[in-house]
């Protein structure tokens, strides 16, 4: 097994904010419009006001703006008698003559670092307690110590480092960039993916050409870590881009440490060509500079591009080129991450003694984290060599390490290893049971993946309900303070009263217009809320949501009364995607909901349920009218090929029948029981060999009397 493949497959895949290598992102970000489209914000009154003729009207404008300024210049005043002093050079003491070359010595620790040696961020602690408190250099240590102390999930001692770059900034503004960085490594190890993004952001936004280039570096590297972990490859490339820029003025290992970055984004971008010319450019420059870390992420990076991007095998000669150079950097992490991925190699041209001799040194290697793809590995290799016990310890402790991390998707992935591996060896009783294993950790990681995606999107419609909301308050706000401020005109200006009163009367209609204009907007952006909340996105069918809040409304229930549910799950999908990609996916997808809706009646309703999983609520509920409809479901979709992108792919599926009880609107218990019971029929059809449906208890215990012999699961009828 390959840990790059699981994080191509899973979670996009982390960049180099410095030099080191960080953490993986959480997960591909969830799709959702992405659309900062507000309102026009309404035209201040006063400003209104003024612009309009009428020499009266001036005249108290004027007067207005006078007494304004004097009101502003004495609280200006006031506030300077609080402030202190500034530093002047006559005021500031000189500092001793300092000998120590400070800026070599925290590069040098910061390479240590990036090669695996020492303990970079205490000995940046040290450092920092031998320099000066007002040296220039003292946010590059600082803003260093809290990349490494976020690198290692450490978060005693980041809060100071915070605290102290806002100081720093008060006598150095041109690293005020400094804090925010700081402050999103905070949060990064916090666990607030959301918030180190804004934040990161914010340092962007505070960058200018006084900024330091290694402070630029930085945040153009942490910036682009999380466009990538959000799944948003062209920003992360076009990040990358301006930081290989800057780093070509830090340095020929700053420039290759920026390489790297650039070449994984332009990878889960998909402009393969640009990232196999870039490999080929930092073997280039790393290779006369022995900056073996470099050569060892160049090669990885090789393979990574040849076995994830391309689907053809990785060479052996670029696979061991990766080892040897991580070997020789002394980066530990590297070198078990590369060591895994030669055991990988091994184990699928079936040199199982090779693939545990490596998955040993690999396991042998300290304070690596891998440690459950590692011991799969060695179990894999194991079973490879007929030494089934110790084969099957090794993968279930790998196994066990992944359930304690909570990492359904890598048990899936070991779950199928170790079928397919058993099934190789001629383990069949063995290789039977992990593949019913197997199916029940695939079905969990994927309702987990649900459930986060589900999450994410409430997260991001309770996020632009409060942005909307917010923007109403500081609309109403300024209409508030507008008026306020037309009262004290009005009060100013008595000698224009006739004047005025014209102008009032303008100024009211205009304002009508703009509630009538923000009331139009804010049942706009309602409806399109009420739309994304309720409807799949991608085939514009009702969702789970909108079905579970008609089940709750009472006349709406009512109608459901002896429905029947059939529960439609597409055959094969996965294997759709895994080999052809999840952009034909999400065609099959798309033409699949296409299809099942020609073969639905009028009072008919279907719905994405989920995945490749869609529901169908029929109001015909006898046996065999659901018999026909399950029929007319499997025929419409295996009648002719799909074509997608100049393919064309049959795609079957399996069908649950179930029906709702009917002697009174069900209730939501019952809902989920009748769907349960659909999803158990679902099941047998896909036990019973695929493309076609079975019935659930619901209807072989009602129907067995009216509709004679009821045995399901049945095959479609040919087309």
């Amino acid at each position: 097994m390959n840990r790059d493949r699981v994080v191509t497959a899973n979670t996009g895949l982390a960049g180099w904010a410095v030099g080191g290598p960080c953490a993986a992102g959480a997960g591909w970000a969830e799709r959702r419009p992405q659309s900062d489209a507000r309102p026009p914000k309404p035209r201040p009154l006063l400003d209104a006001f003024i612009s309009g003729p009428g020499l009266a009207r001036n005249w108290a404008c004027v007067a207005l703006a006078a007494a304004w300024l004097l009101i502003m210049q004495s609280v200006h005043a006031a506030s300077q008698a609080d402030l202190p002093r500034p530093i002047t050079a006559a005021s500031q003491r000189p500092l001793a003559p300092d000998s120590v070359d400070w800026d070599q010595e925290i590069l040098a620790l910061d390479e240590s670092g990036r090669n695996g040696r020492g303990m970079p961020a205490q000995r940046l602690a040290d450092v920092l307690t031998r320099m000066p408190a007002q040296h220039p250099l003292r946010w590059k240590a600082l803003a260093l110590r809290a990349f490494w102390l976020s690198d290692a999930q450490q978060a005693a001692g980041l809060p100071e480092i915070v605290a102290e770059l806002q100081a720093l900034q008060v006598h150095q503004p041109e690293v005020a960039a400094a804090v925010p960085l700081a402050q999103a490594w905070v949060a990064r190890v916090s666990g607030q993916p959301r918030l180190a993004e804004s934040l990161t952001e914010a340092g962007m936004a505070q960058l200018t050409p006084a900024s330091p280039p290694l402070l630029q570096f930085m945040l153009q590297g942490l910036a682009a870590t999380i466009k990538d972990n959000r799944g948003q490859h062209d920003e992360a490339v076009a990040l990358r881009r301006q930081q290989l820029v800057v780093a070509k003025t830090l340095g020929p290992r700053r420039e290759a440490s920026s390489m790297i970055g650039l070449i994984y984004s332009l990878s889960l971008a998909g402009q393969v060509q640009a990232a196999q010319h870039l490999i080929e450019q930092l073997i280039r420059l790393a290779g006369p500079l022995q900056d073996h870390y470099a050569l060892a992420q160049a090669y990885r990076a090789k393979c990574f591009l040849d076995g994830e991007i391309r689907h053809v095998d990785p060479t052996l000669s670029d696979t061991q080129a990766a080892v040897q150079h991580a070997r020789l950097s002394g980066h530990v992490p590297t070198l078990a991450i590369n060591l895994g991925n030669l055991a990988d190699y091994w184990l699928r041209a079936g040199r199982f003694n090779e693939a545990l001799q490596v998955s040993k040194e690999a396991l042998a290697l300290p304070g690596q984290q891998d440690t459950d793809l590692l011991l799969v590995n060695q179990g894999l290799a194991l079973i490879g060599l007929k030494r089934l016990d110790e084969g099957m310890q090794s993968v279930q402790a790998g196994m066990a390490r992944a359930r304690a991390d909570n990492d359904r998707v890598m048990l899936a992935v070991f779950g199928r290893d170790l079928a397919d591996a058993l099934e190789r060896s001629g383990y069949l009783r063995e290789a039977v049971k992990a593949h019913v294993d197997h199916r029940d950790l695939a079905r969990d990681a994927s309702q987990a993946q649900q459930r986060q995606a589900v999450t994410a999107l409430q997260e991001a419609s309770e996020a632009q309900q409060r942005s909307h909301a917010l923007d109403l308050l500081q609309r109403e706000n300024h209409i508030k303070q507008d008026m306020l401020d037309h009262e004290a005109l009005i009060t100013r200006a008595v000698a224009t009263a006739v004047l005025m009163a014209s102008s009032l009367l303008a100024l009211a209609l205009w304002l009508l217009h703009c509630l009538r204009r923000a009331n139009t907007a804010l049942q706009t952006t309602n409806e399109r809320l009420r739309r994304q909340a309720t409807e799949d996105i991608l085939t514009g069918l009702p969702n789970r949501r909108q079905i579970t809040e008609r089940l709750a409304d009472p006349q709406e229930a009512a109608l459901l009364a002896s429905a029947g549910l059939l529960l439609i799950d597409l055959d094969h999908f996965k294997r759709i995607n895994d080999t052809l990609g999840h952009a034909v996916g999400d065609q099959v997808l798309v033409q699949a909901a296409s299809r099942l809706r020609t073969a639905l009646g009028p009072s008919d309703m279907l719905a994405r349920w989920g995945g490749e999983e869609f529901l169908v609520v029929s109001q015909q509920a006898s046996m065999a009218s659901l018999h026909q409809l399950a029929n007319r479901l499997l025929q419409a979709l295996n009648h002719a090929p799909l074509s997608m992108q100049g393919r064309s792919q049959l795609v079957t599926a399996s069908i649950g029948l179930a029906r709702l009880p009917g002697h009174r609107s069900p209730s939501p218990l019952e809902f989920d029981d009748a769907l349960q019971d659909a999803d158990q029929a679902l099941y047998q059809a896909k036990s019973a060999g695929r493309n076609q449906a079975a019935a659930g208890k619901s209807l072989n215990t009602s129907d067995a009397n009216s509709d004679g012999d009821l045995s399901l699961p049945w095959p479609v009828q040919a087309a």
